[in-house]
């Protein structure tokens, strides 16, 4: 058996880890530069084939990603995604912060096989209209399901596990999007070298008075990247710690992004706790078979795991 901490501290750590990146102009006063528009990074997605990821962690492959946005016939925008793990090192990448908790679990949480789907849906102009997730975890073999709808400014949040459910409501700034910390972003459209700009990053989770920090994003330069066995000369796009006066060398790097000059993303790292994580863009032909192998609708869990939303 498998204690209630157990659950507690998954949905913590995934909750930790929920961020919503403000891809516009939320605080014109802290803004250098103008990033690239949430419209414009959505269109430039839509109706693609899926695309698929391999996931390393501190250069280890543990698991793999597939991700896509379809254009329903209302208009809105459905960006679908699913992150699976044969053997996720919870412990290992779990903040220090929630390292109490973990003790309670009683148990190593070092093999943990997870697979996680989620749909977000979005307008014309990138706003989130609602969303859906759903984690299966295997141990003890329970899915622990997320839902979200906006409502007058306001995020109602609600998730259910096992044993309860209970709701959440979250003012999220405007033009914002949520983004679980596992879900790779697949363009970057409108580079150029030195361009920069500043972006909230809003988690209402984060062990602070202040939910919000900024983050400053610059483009610094090309940089060749070895992918699908040659070499490509991409943009790298650096993300730091925005500290006011302090000069980028001492700022701390936060992550990094290389983008092929046709803005598809190739390959992103971060950094999370004491680990690195890094998402390594498929080719078309090795996404093609990853969705062969993981079912037609890829996306959506068992039946039932979805709470309103979503079919």
């Amino acid at each position: 058996m498998y204690s209630r901490w157990f659950n507690v501290t998954v949905v913590v750590l995934w909750l930790a880890t929920m961020s919503w990146l403000v891809m516009a102009k939320v605080l014109p006063l802290l803004a250098i530069g103008e990033p690239p528009s949430l419209p414009e990074i959505v269109e430039s997605q839509v109706d693609n084939p899926p695309v698929g990821w391999v996931i390393l962690i501190d250069n280890q492959r543990l698991g793999w990603a597939l991700t896509e946005t379809k254009l329903q016939e209302s208009g809105m925008r459905d960006m679908r995604g699913r992150v699976h793990f044969d053997k996720l090192p919870l412990g290992k990448i779990m903040p220090g912060w929630l390292k109490p908790l973990s003790q309670l679990v009683g148990r190593s949480v070092n093999e943990l096989r997870i697979d996680a789907r989620s749909v977000l849906t979005v307008d014309a102009l990138g706003h989130l209209l609602c969303f859906e997730s759903a984690m299966r975890l295997d141990p003890p073999d329970e899915v622990i399901g997320m839902s979200g709808f906006m409502e007058g400014g306001q995020l109602r949040l609600v998730i259910r596990t096992g044993y309860a459910s209970f709701t959440k409501e979250l003012r999220l700034p405007s033009k914002a999007l949520p983004s679980d910390f596992f879900s790779p972003q697949t363009t970057l459209p409108g580079l150029y070298e030195g361009r920069t700009w500043t972006a909230p990053v809003y988690s209402p989770l984060w062990p602070s008075k202040n939910p919000l920090k900024i983050i400053r994003a610059a483009v610094e330069g090309m940089e060749p990247i070895l992918w699908n066995g040659a070499m490509e000369n991409v943009w790298m796009v650096v993300y730091r710690n925005d500290t006011g006066s302090a000069s980028d060398g001492d700022r701390t790097q936060q992550g990094k992004v290389w983008v092929r000059r046709d803005g598809a993303v190739l390959r992103q790292q971060a950094r999370f706790s004491n680990s690195t994580i890094t998402f390594v863009r498929m080719t078309e032909r090795q996404a093609a078979e990853l969705v062969e192998s993981a079912g037609k609708r890829w996306w959506t869990p068992e039946s039932g795991a979805w709470m309103e939303y979503h079919d």
